[in-house]
C-alpha cells in the first residue's frame, strides 16, 4: 500500500474515531451546551482534484484526454494504443471506473457465435483479476457488443496513478486476447 493511500486511510480512521468520541461526550453531557459548542461534529478533509490528477496522468502517458461534465462528476475520454477508453469519475470519491466500450460485437442471431462469446465472457470473468467483461444487446439492429470495466483508486502521486491505469488497461488488452 502506498504512503499516500495509507496516510488517507489513517486520516479517515482517525476522523471516524474522533467523531465517535465527540458523540459519546455529547451523549454524556446532553445538558451542557458548552460541550456542543466547543467540539466540532465533523472533521473536514480537503477536497482532492481527481479530474486534475487523471488529466495530468493521461497527458504523461501521451494521451489526449477530453473531459465531459456529467451530473455528478466528469467523464474523461481518451485513446491509448489505438483503443478508445472512458474514465467515469464521481466528485465524492477517488475510486473511478475505467471502461473499454464496445470492443467486440456481432449479430445476435448468430447463435453459435453469441453462445461462444457468452462462454468466453464467463471464463474471463472467472479467471481475470480486476477486469470484468459484459455484453449489451441492441434490439434495434440485433447486435451484441462486448465491453470491459475496471476500477482504480486515484492516488496523490501521478506515477502511482499511472501504474494503476496501465495495469487496468493491460487487463483490457489481456481480455481482448481471450
Amino acid at each position: 500500500m502506498s504512503d499516500s493511500i495509507l496516510h488517507y486511510t489513517l486520516l479517515s480512521s482517525f476522523a471516524i474515531c474522533i467523531h465517535k468520541l465527540i458523540q459519546s461526550i455529547k451523549w454524556r453531557n446532553e445538558d451542557s451546551s458548552e460541550v456542543a459548542n466547543v467540539i466540532p461534529t465533523q472533521v473536514i478533509q480537503p477536497k482532492f482534484d481527481v479530474e486534475g490528477e487523471l488529466l495530468a496522468t493521461l497527458r504523461e502517458m501521451n494521451c489526449i484526454p477530453e473531459s465531459i461534465s456529467c451530473e455528478k462528476g466528469v467523464d474523461i475520454q481518451f485513446t491509448y494504443q489505438g483503443e478508445n477508453l472512458l474514465i467515469r469519475t464521481d466528485e465524492d470519491y477517488r475510486i473511478v471506473k475505467i471502461v473499454d466500450p464496445y470492443w467486440f460485437g456481432g449479430n445476435q442471431d448468430d447463435i453459435d457465435k453469441f453462445s461462444e462469446v457468452r462462454k468466453a465472457i464467463n471464463q474471463v470473468n472467472k479467471d481475470l483479476i480486476g477486469t470484468t467483461l459484459f455484453y449489451n444487446i441492441d434490439e434495434r439492429d440485433k447486435q451484441f457488443h462486448v465491453s470491459s470495466i475496471d476500477r482504480i483508486i486515484v492516488a496523490n502521486d501521478t506515477e502511482e496513478t499511472k501504474r494503476s491505469l496501465e495495469s487496468a488497461i493491460g487487463g483490457f488488452f489481456q481480455a481482448h486476447r481471450c
